[in-house]
């Protein structure tokens, strides 16, 4: 990995060499993730990897000679990097790709192209602001609340009665050895339905099945999604003392750790890091 990161390996240590790679993998560094298939999040999640000394050497261009991958071939559960050409070459040509494709706006090019074009982006502003309504609502499908009268005495554990668990998580099935829960593989018959997907028809499931619990509740998405939990703790600090100290870089509310989404917050988050940096 060092020499194909060219470091120098005759004259480093191992510990300057590992060093070394940890500072400049970003450069190197690819993902990929599944999509369109019947997956766990943790499936989903992006996967890392490296090129190899061919792949790695192939330089960016803002007008690339030619596309650049990942493909995954189900029968043999691998994955391949596909590169072919975009455009008509002579021989001599230089193999080029675009880093950062399908990335269109230029203040973002010039972010994610940063490990190899260093720019300064302090001039940004690094103060967030609540995002607008659409924010919270798009892509996702409002809950519904449940009907409090619908809703029966708690099952009672003792006299020999066991609650019944339905679980799709697979550690509950595993640990959960306590004699006063019993597992079962039918939700019809489950007195708990401990669930790994997000669920949100809450008024249904309490008209359906009034004695049931689950391990979820109503709009728990401001707690267990991140981006939305440090949208909520900011509301904590007053209006008008959001903000970020000039000379201590401390973000507010100060038990809040610095917390920005990088999906909606890049520059701020950029422009941050580099005042940071420099202080």
């Amino acid at each position: 990995m060092a020499t194909l990161m060219e470091l120098d390996v005759e004259g480093s240590t191992r510990e300057e060499l590992m060093d070394g790679v940890l500072h400049e993998m970003w450069k190197f560094n690819q993902t990929y993730q599944l999509g369109n298939i019947e997956a766990s999040a943790e499936e989903k999640l992006p996967v890392w990897y490296i090129l190899d000394e061919f792949g790695s050497r192939v330089q960016h261009s803002h007008d690339p000679s030619f596309r650049m991958v990942p493909f995954f071939y189900i029968p043999t559960q691998m994955s391949f990097t596909l590169l072919w050409p975009i455009k008509s070459l002579e021989q001599g040509d230089e193999v080029t790709r675009d880093y950062v494709e399908n990335v269109h706006d230029e203040l973002l090019r010039k972010i994610r192209l940063l490990p190899w074009e260093p720019a300064d982006l302090t001039d940004i502003s690094a103060n967030q602001t609540e995002p607008e309504e659409a924010f919270f609502t798009s892509s996702r499908r409002n809950e519904t609340l449940p009907d409090h009268e619908r809703l029966e005495p708690i099952p009672t554990i003792g006299g020999g009665n066991k609650l019944k668990v339905f679980a799709n998580y697979i550690y509950v099935k595993d640990y959960l050895k306590d004699s006063r829960f019993e597992i079962v593989e039918n939700q019809e018959e489950a007195d708990i339905l401990w669930l790994n997907n997000h669920f949100k028809d809450y008024k249904t499931f309490s008209e359906d099945s009034p004695r049931k619990f689950i391990n979820q509740f109503p709009y728990e998405s401001v707690i267990t999604i991140k981006d939305f939990l440090a949208i909520v703790c900011r509301r904590d600090q007053l209006e008008g003392e959001l903000g970020i100290g000039v000379v201590s870089m401390d973000t507010l509310p100060r038990w809040l750790p610095t917390t920005y989404n990088l999906t909606t917050e890049l520059p701020q988050f950029v422009s941050y890091f580099q005042q940071r940096e420099s202080k």
